[in-house]
């Protein structure tokens, strides 16, 4: 045993377990805090001993396995350069106080970037949407070139405005409206 003077602050060798018991004095009495055992630093209560204070934090911490945690707060810039899966939701910001989240590909300048300065998404550079499901737009759809390779079913007006001079409309297959091809 190493101590103070009436051994509520100790250090005791255990040689029945194998082990180091770490005593601090809590309420007048002695309380075993922390455990050094085979391969494991072991705190003696779940929930009870913090590594560190909010004013004296450690510098650096390495790791090589699974670290598990019930929660996490990252209060800095992180870096994570390995492969993460997420099994759960991922939200970013609160409801009307977003952030900006950029996704990058492989080719230069391409990137998918939901800007909250417009409440848009964004595809920029080569960036493409591939949709194989459906897509359902409520709105208003403003389109440079069309370039369509299957039917085109239409359940509702078609409206041209405008006026047509010097340009063509190349059909190589039937229209039917109303009903008349």
């Amino acid at each position: 045993k190493i101590g103070d003077q009436d051994f509520l602050n100790k250090i005791v060798v255990d040689s029945a377990t194998n082990r180091l018991g770490f005593f601090v004095e809590v309420s007048s009495s002695t309380v075993e805090q922390i455990r050094i055992q085979d391969g494991a630093l072991v705190p003696t209560s779940d929930n009870d001993i913090d590594l560190g204070t909010s004013t004296l934090e450690f510098k650096d911490a390495y790791f090589d396995g699974t670290v598990t945690t019930d929660g996490l707060t990252v209060s800095s810039t992180t870096n994570l350069d390995g492969a993460i899966q997420v099994d759960n939701t991922i939200t970013v910001g609160v409801d009307d106080t977003g952030y900006d989240v950029k996704f990058f590909g492989d080719t230069a300048s391409a990137y998918m970037l939901w800007d909250t300065s417009t409440d848009d998404l964004v595809l920029a550079g080569a960036a493409g949407i591939d949709l194989a499901g459906d897509l359902d737009v409520d709105g208003t759809t403003n389109l440079d070139v069309v370039d369509i390779d299957g039917a085109v079913d239409m359940a509702s007006t078609l409206a041209v405005a405008g006026v047509l001079t010097g340009a063509s409309l190349d059909i190589s297959g039937d229209i039917d409206v109303d009903g008349t091809t």
